[in-house]
């Protein structure tokens, strides 16, 4: 069996590339910077599914990220979770949260994003830039 991408995932995210264990990709918000990292793994659904190697190499990834939309977007907090709730293969969100952000201090979970395609285009090319081409 070989890796697919959940159909959800396909449609609700914009794919950037690979990173060694994840694919990169972008929720199209314009509001807030906001990462998804799926481990190119079949069937995974939960992060003890994982060997111990890959387990290490998304903890790697996930900071990586962090690190840049820190750096990039200057967020008052970086929330990291994975629900799967609705999509059961293992995906792992990193979003920029402000304090004047549409939910905050709540979960940004099933709010509208923001739509503003030009800013979309620029976090995604600030991602890619900083995560691919390096």
């Amino acid at each position: 069996m070989e890796f697919e991408l959940h159909p959800q995932l396909q449609k609700d995210l914009i794919d950037l590339g690979d990173l060694e264990l994840c694919k990169l990709m972008v929720l199209p918000d314009s509001d807030n910077p906001w990462v998804v990292l799926v481990p190119i793994r079949e069937n995974i659904k939960e992060w003890h599914h994982l060997t111990k190697p890959d387990q290490q190499l998304l903890l790697k990834e996930i900071e990586l990220v962090s690190q840049v939309l820190e750096s990039k977007f200057k967020p008052d907090k970086i929330n990291i979770g994975a629900l799967g709730n609705m999509v059961p293969q293992l995906h792992i969100h990193i979003i920029c949260r402000y304090q004047n952000d549409r939910a905050w201090p709540g979960a940004i979970w099933g709010t509208k994003t923001g739509d503003d395609e030009t800013r979309i285009d620029q976090i995604v090319q600030s991602i890619s830039n900083e995560l691919l081409e390096s």
